[in-house]
């Protein structure tokens, strides 16, 4: 998880640690590389994505929203869980799919 943090966000000389927020990071330099970050491990740990029905009664990816603090312990933890949480998503969209 840490070596993974390194590679996204690119901060040479920067010590990441089980309390460092990664989504502080994010808004003080590249907001994407927490994205890149998250999606690289959506696809190593195979995560289950939160789903839900539309108005029209079919099955769709909801869009992740990530939380203002987000540790490296936190996103571990989720990680570990297998799913991506609830409370990390709208009912309402914007949809993925």
């Amino acid at each position: 998880m840490l070596e993974a943090a390194q590679r996204h966000f690119e901060l040479e000389n920067f010590v990441f640690g089980p309390q460092t927020n990664l989504s502080s990071i994010a808004n003080q330099t590249d907001g994407e590389a927490l994205e890149w970050l998250i999606e690289d491990m959506h696809q190593r740990f195979n995560m289950r994505w939160p789903n839900a029905r539309d108005a029209s009664g079919r099955e769709r990816k909801l869009q992740l929203k990530i939380p203002d603090v987000l540790t490296v312990t936190d996103l571990a933890e989720v990680l570990d869980s297998g799913a991506w949480p609830e409370n990390w998503t709208s009912r309402i969209g914007p949809y993925l799919d």
